[in-house]
């Protein structure tokens, strides 16, 4: 071959190479999208002017988004927290290459309102902290360098948007991602209420066939008219193309369009459901007509699935009856606010889906985009809401920004096939019983009715597959006499008999109650819960003790009168972890106590109840598996504690062994087993096995085990007693894991206390106080006591102790602060019983006198003493409490024998 035909041969190789490359780059999307999340300064506070902000002495903070800043002032014992002004600001390089493209900032949430600058100018603002908006960019950037995005972000009251009150935190901050996206002049609409500009709805669906209605909203932002192709294409979960379809439109210069197409005779269609939740993939490109270059692309997961919900029947999806059963969901997480990374939100549902749960309420506010997108993929039925909770404002401005939020919540959750319902107003007439302007409260529940009317219109007006609910407190008469319950399709129902209300029987008197007096309305059950501290624990659960034995009464009740109604479509537990409320007075100080998992997520063994009622694969798991280590008082012998161990299980038998030595095989009843357990000191090995189709399945605990003496035997060196004074209840410190046991009434050769009576509040209805306690992360020890007490003996042998007596004053002449979810309970549960002065003796020796102490360390405080001990006598311990005026109390004792 002469040099000239390789010239030739290699100028033709290239050329194909280069009209390949041409191609390659003609079929790549022109939209790009990244977070921006790294490297971004944060200021808390105020500014007197913009100028503030470049001073090079102004204290910027580092962080990395997504970010709260108020993850600490919110579970600390200062009340109140940081709800203002802040400041964000980043540096972001524009590369020249960006030139001529549209560009846009993403926000997934900031809350609440948000004001955003681009290079020193206004570029756009947001109110509401639970929904997307989008920022358009153009004419703001430079090219080539760094530019500098400013947000200002306030979490303040503001009483144009809702939410204005409610039993959870509003955290601050940009706590979700944020995204820079570059498109080219056409493109798909980003700025349609936050929306991504592709819309898929199923209007008919069977196990025939199926229809789809595809909408797609863009821009052209060019200077001239364009010719484009939509090719709308539907996929299979194997990625095989099922239908495709193509439009094409005539663009004017800066038109925004609209295309709406129709395809129908999906033969066959495989069917989403919570026990096959099938996913297709629907995408849209958007193409020059004349070069087939791609413009834009978005694409979206979809599933067909049909459903109703009957007031009679309950809750059919696919022509099969479903109880919908599962909990509602805050966002926040220990140490984290709500600036949560993703692998978080996504955790949540896969341990709700192990759980055996198959319906999400998604309270009180739309959350981060994942977690839908896994409720999608794993088959969790949602409702989602927008966040009006207890009460509204009555003027325009707060009614346009709910219609606002009501649409942003539609428009950017609409392809998910896991959403069913569009929900608004969460016991918003709950407010009005601190009204007793009779005019006032009248017109307050005709605007409350207006703002339903326009909410549950935009919802059908925009969605018309979708149900509408409003979740209401437990008065029906009151809702149902408003005219609230006709306006959505469901009736949502807070039901919290048993706990704030006194008895627990009353919840199936509520859902009798409901079916004849709403026959035609559909119901389902959006909240209900007990509060559950894992480190209490009780053999005499009683309401309002916050311990895991009477959450299993109360949740066992719920669901079996549930269970027992198919008018019931479903129920929400409330709540699924435990969750912040700054101001909140339970067992945990901060915290809403009432989560099927704590505040970092360790299951309570009411999630184990949950999942042995609702899982179908085999369960067997042991209880208590929060106490990683316990203790308890001495049998007679003084070398085991026998206690109570608790099996979760849907098998109909389980053998229990300790240390190898089998306790025997029991038969479950309503899914729980429970067993007398001889506990020795140290390690013990529980072993639970059940058989299943000849295969053993089986759960093990080891847990180390403190045998408290009881005297009688002998305090030894190794041995230590600790009382919770006053309480039934036993008290497991999660960081120490000192386990603290009930007292008792002396007896000789034992322990315990001599006179007095335990503190008792609201009417003497409830042992122990409902008040914060400072100084201490262990409220309960502190919140009961024993009143007017002679003495605490025990007949210890002679040796060297170590006592430590704990002191809290419960009462105050200062009324609590009423909460609004403190129903049930009395405002004043401490009222103030004058000085009290006491001197405290130990074996006939003053160790503390005149302890007053509200003057000497404030109400609600936690005071310990720390005191030597030397028994030299056959007579043991005695603490004598000497009154002065009043009487003596006594919280918590501690004794620990050093030699």
């Amino acid at each position: 071959m002469s040099f000239t035909m390789k010239i030739k041969r290699q100028l033709l190789l290239l050329s194909i190479l280069a009209i390949t490359c041409l191609f390659s780059l003609q079929v790549s999307a022109n939209l790009t999208s990244k977070t921006i999340n790294s490297n971004w300064l944060f200021y808390q506070g105020g500014i007197s002017s913009m100028g503030d902000l470049d001073k090079p002495d102004f204290k910027w903070e580092q962080v990395n988004l997504p970010h709260s800043y108020n993850k600490t002032d919110v579970v600390d014992e200062i009340r109140g927290y940081y709800r203002g002004e802040t400041w964000y600001k980043k540096s972001l390089f524009i590369p020249a290459s960006s030139a001529g493209k549209q560009s846009y900032l993403v926000f997934d949430g900031v809350n609440q309102e948000a004001d955003v600058c681009v290079n020193g100018k206004k570029a756009g603002s947001h109110l509401g902290g639970y929904t997307r908006f989008v920022v358009p960019l153009n004419g703001l950037l430079t090219y080539g360098q760094n530019n500098t995005i400013l947000v200002m972000v306030n979490n303040r009251f503001n009483k144009e948007i809702p939410t204005l009150a409610a039993d959870f935190t509003f955290y601050g901050g940009i706590y979700r991602d944020v995204y820079l996206v570059e498109t080219g002049a056409v493109h798909f609409a980003l700025n349609r209420y936050g929306s991504e500009g592709l819309f898929v709805s199923t209007p008919q669906v069977s196990k025939e066939t199926a229809s789809l209605h595809l909408r797609a909203e863009g821009n052209s932002e060019a200077d001239k008219p364009q010719n484009i192709v939509l090719e709308y294409t539907l996929k299979d979960a194997d990625n095989n193309i099922v239908k495709s379809v193509t439009k094409k439109l005539k663009l004017k210069a800066g038109e925004a369009f609209k295309n709406e197409v129709d395809i129908t005779d999906i033969k066959s269609p495989k069917l989403w459901s919570p026990s096959h939740p099938y996913l297709y993939n629907l995408s849209c490109v958007i193409r020059d007509a004349k070069s087939g270059v791609e413009l834009d692309r978005q694409t979206t997961s979809m599933g067909f699935r049909w459903y109703k919900f009957t007031p009679d029947q309950g809750f059919f999806i696919n022509g099969e009856p479903l109880k919908l059963i599962g909990t509602n969901r805050h966002q926040d997480y220990k140490g984290l606010a709500n600036a949560l990374p993703e692998a978080l939100h996504i955790n949540d549902i896969h341990m709700l889906k192990n759980m055996g749960g198959n319906f999400l309420r998604i309270a009180h506010y739309p959350q981060d985009r994942t977690i839908l997108e896994t409720c999608d993929k794993l088959g969790i039925i949602t409702s989602v809401e927008i966040p009006i909770v207890n009460y509204i404002t009555e003027n325009e401005g707060f009614y346009h920004n709910c219609r606002e939020m009501m649409k942003e919540m539609i428009f950017q959750n609409y392809n998910h096939p896991s959403v069913v319902i569009w929900a608004y107003m969460n016991e918003v007439l709950v407010s009005i019983q601190h009204n007793s302007e009779p005019e006032l409260k009248k017109q307050y529940m005709k605007n409350v009715v207006m703002l339903a009317r326009q909410l549950d219109s935009i919802a059908r007006a925009e969605d018309k597959e979708r149900y509408t609910m409003m979740p209401n407190h437990g008065d029906l008469d009151l809702y149902k006499r408003t005219g609230l319950t006709a306006i959505p399709m469901i009736v949502g129902w807070n039901i919290y008999a048993g706990w704030y209300g006194e008895n627990m029987n009353d919840f199936e008197k509520f859902l009798d109650k409901h079916r004849r007096e709403l026959p035609d309305k559909p119901v389902i059950i959006t909240e209900y819960g007990a509060g559950i501290d894992p480190r209490v624990n009780t053999a005499n659960p009683m309401r309002y003790d916050f311990s895991g034995q009477y959450g299993l009464l109360y949740h066992k009740h719920y669901l079996d009168e549930m269970q027992k109604r198919p008018f019931v479509s479903g129920s929400n537990v409330w709540n699924f972890a435990d969750f912040t409320s700054e101001g909140r007075v339970d067992a945990t100080p901060n915290v809403n106590n009432k989560g099927l998992v704590t505040l970092d997520r360790r299951p309570k063994d009411v999630y184990y109840f949950y999942q042995a009622c609702l899982v179908k694969e085999p369960v067997v798991k042991i209880g208590s598996r929060n106490n990683l280590d316990i203790s308890g008082l001495a049998d007679v012998n003084g070398k085991t504690c026998t206690q109570i161990v608790q099996v979760f299980t849907n098998q109909e038998k389980v053998n229990l062994s300790i240390n190898g030595v089998s306790l025997g095989e029991k038969s479950a009843v309503d899914h729980i087993i429970e067993w007398q357990v001889p506990f020795v000191e140290g390690e013990n090995s529980l072993d639970a096995t059940a058989s299943v189709n000849g295969k053993i399945v089986k759960d093990v605990y080891t847990p180390q085990f403190h045998v408290q003496p009881n005297v009688t035997t002998g305090f030894l060196s190794t041995d230590e007693l600790r009382v919770n004074v006053g309480s039934y209840l036993s008290f497991v410190d999660d960081v120490t894991h000192e386990t603290y046991i009930p007292s008792k009434e002396y007896t000789k050769g034992s322990w315990g206390i001599v006179g007095g009576e335990m503190y008792k509040t609201n009417g003497g209805k409830f042992v122990g106080s409902f008040q914060p306690i400072y100084g201490t992360e262990n409220e309960p020890l502190y919140q009961s006591q024993m009143v007017g007490l002679e003495a605490f003996k025990a007949d210890v042998p002679q040796g060297t102790y170590e006592l430590t007596l704990s002191f809290a004053e419960l009462t105050s002449s200062k009324e609590r602060e009423k909460l609004a979810y403190d129903l049930g309970l009395n405002k004043n549960d401490n009222p103030s019983v004058g000085k009290r002065i006491f001197n405290v003796w130990v074996n006939n020796q003053l160790v503390i006198e005149g302890l007053n102490i509200a003057e000497q360390f404030g109400e609600k405080t936690a005071v310990d003493f720390k005191i030597p001990v030397s028994v030299t006598n056959t007579e043991g311990l005695i603490v004598r409490f000497e009154p002065i005026t009043g009487k003596p109390i006594l919280n918590v004792l501690k004794l620990r024998r050093k030699f």
